[in-house]
């Protein structure tokens, strides 16, 4: 494992490839970019690195020498909550669902461009909680639709972070999920877009506003993402797509939440921290 720096507490990405060339050619712009730059050449080397140094964020390629860089991507994903890129040669619509599913959250084929994955990275890291002003601007179209079902669903009141529908409960400072008392692992993505139905519950979210809450304004990938991880996220709660319990198909338009109760929040006497 090899390590570069840029500046001291900037992001520190990993990138993981078995061709030193690919890794040059990665890291040169990161670090031009101030990002802090670690490397492997092995998945065992990456999840060594992983585990000892935290990245922020994971460059991943799929042929490594000693496992599939899917099946790191999946058991990573188990454990770091870092962003995941694919780099890839693999450039059918199949491989890049197969990414998603693992747990990626961006995927490029090779040849890319330097720069453009530069951007890509910077997108992720800069997105943060930009969806709480998205219910605002809804389309004419989403407007139409927001009542659905949703007469007796309430909006979250400032400052309560605990949130519930039906016997789904979610509390977003401890970052857990339960459904009737049982404890749902989710992976950060999954959490967000959980979180974001639950707080915005009479509206349908286009997947073009979704992706712009979750990934950022500047994130330019397949919409193929959101629904694999829709799909991952209402396995996980125990829906299915015929009951909708949780997460509703509006076909053509989005996703909204479904009607599974009503979608109230129970005030916390602990204090709330600013988070910066």
């Amino acid at each position: 494992m090899n390590m570069s720096t840029a500046s001291y507490g900037s992001p520190l990405v990993l990138v993981v490839d078995d061709a030193p060339e690919m890794i040059v050619m990665t890291s040169a712009p990161l670090l031009k970019a101030r990002y802090r730059v670690i490397s492997a050449q092995t998945g065992e080397d990456a999840l060594g690195a992983i585990r000892d140094l935290n990245p922020d964020v994971i460059v991943l390629d799929l042929g490594l020498p000693d496992m599939d860089g899917l099946e790191l991507c999946t058991y990573v994903r188990e454990f770091s909550d870092a962003f995941i890129v694919i780099a890839s040669g693999r450039t059918s619509a199949a491989d890049r669902i197969a990414g998603f599913e693992a747990g990626a959250d961006d995927y490029v084929t090779k040849p890319f461009a330097p720069d453009e994955l530069v951007m890509r990275i910077g997108a992720m890291m800069r997105r943060g909680r930009a969806y709480t002003d998205v219910a605002a601007r809804p389309s004419s179209a989403l407007r139409d639709l927001a009542l659905l079902d949703a007469e007796s669903v309430t909006a979250p009141a400032a400052g309560e972070h605990v949130l519930c529908a039906g016997d789904l409960m979610m509390d977003t400072l401890a970052r857990e999920v339960s459904v009737d008392g049982r404890g749902v692992e989710l992976t950060r993505i999954e959490f967000e877009l959980l979180q974001l139905l639950l707080e915005q519950p009479k509206i349908v979210l286009s997947r073009d506003q979704i992706m712009e809450a979750i990934w950022g304004p500047s994130w330019f990938g397949d919409s193929h993402v959101i629904e694999t991880h829709i799909s991952k996220l209402r396995k996980k709660l125990g829906d299915d797509s015929r009951m909708q319990r949780y997460v509703r198909v509006i076909r053509g338009v989005g996703y909204r939440l479904g009607p599974c109760a009503d979608t109230q929040q129970v005030a916390s006497a602990v204090p709330q921290l600013a988070i910066g």
